[in-house]
């Protein structure tokens, strides 16, 4: 995913847009388009948007539920950017946080096996594996990056070639057994 552009110089945020005016900073949340903002994305979302105001809070600056504030704050403060920084990794560590095998199912709309299938043959790459469990009875599943499951969600072409695929490799198969 693309960063958003900002206006303040040598500064590039991932989640933040920050437009200066003068004295004045405008500084607004953007929230990725896709399933990370949405209901699938659990709590993401809301945690983003506390980390959001409570930076505000910090300054002396409260900020409601809008997702953009004003900042009387100087533009070229040193510890106002260093702490916009520090939110834009903040948030960005929620948003980034790695998909589990279930979310990525119900996002891009896939079965179990469609989705083993290409974990296996390296369609749909895990990012990691993540050990659940305990001590004596533990287990590993896979995990997706989010921006991944982001750009499939946004072109589901991509899945229907992936079956179209799967489709002719099959009867390609089928083919084969029957001569």
């Amino acid at each position: 995913m693309k960063a958003p552009q900002t206006d303040t110089p040598g500064h590039d945020y991932r989640y933040l847009r920050v437009r200066a005016n003068g004295e004045y900073m405008h500084i607004t949340l953007e929230l990725p388009l896709d399933f990370r903002s949405g209901p699938l994305g659990g709590k993401r979302k809301k945690k983003a948007m506390a980390v959001f105001r409570r930076f505000f809070e910090d300054l002396g600056e409260p900020v409601g539920c809008q997702l953009s504030k004003t900042s009387g704050k100087a533009f070229r403060n040193a510890s106002l950017l260093r702490g916009l920084s520090k939110v834009d990794r903040r948030i960005s560590a929620l948003f980034d946080v790695p998909v589990a095998a279930s979310t990525t199912r119900s996002v891009l709309g896939i079965t179990t096996s469609e989705q083993i299938r290409w974990m296996k043959d390296g369609r749909l790459r895990s990012s990691s594996r993540l050990r659940v469990g305990g001590k004596d009875t533990s287990f590993s599943v896979p995990v997706y990056d989010a921006d991944v499951i982001a750009m499939l969600e946004k072109n589901p072409a991509i899945i229907e070639g992936w079956r179209e695929t799967d489709r002719l490799q099959l009867e390609a198969e089928e083919l084969f057994v029957c001569d």
